[in-house]
């Protein structure tokens, strides 16, 4: 999980995380946002939100811009073996 916040909002995000039981790592975008952008995938606009989902062989599999219901996470999810 990765925030877009901004680093002084990082209480804030951490409660929020907290709140939803979120107890994986998680990690907070910080300095120049079009390096971060380009980082991820120089493909993505850097609109949000966003997924990208990593195979076992940490290549990215498949990523969308947008809303993406449980369902179609779920199925996205399940065709990366």
């Amino acid at each position: 999980l990765v925030s877009a916040d901004f680093a002084d909002e990082e209480d804030r995000v951490k409660v929020f995380l907290e709140a939803r039981g979120v107890t994986g790592k998680s990690y907070l975008q910080g300095g120049d946002p079009m390096t971060f952008i380009n980082g991820v995938n120089p493909d993505w606009s850097g609109a949000l939100p966003a997924t990208f989902i990593y195979g076992p062989d940490r290549r990215l599999r498949e990523w969308r811009e947008g809303k993406m219901s449980y369902e179609e996470l779920a199925q996205a999810v399940a065709k990366i073996k």
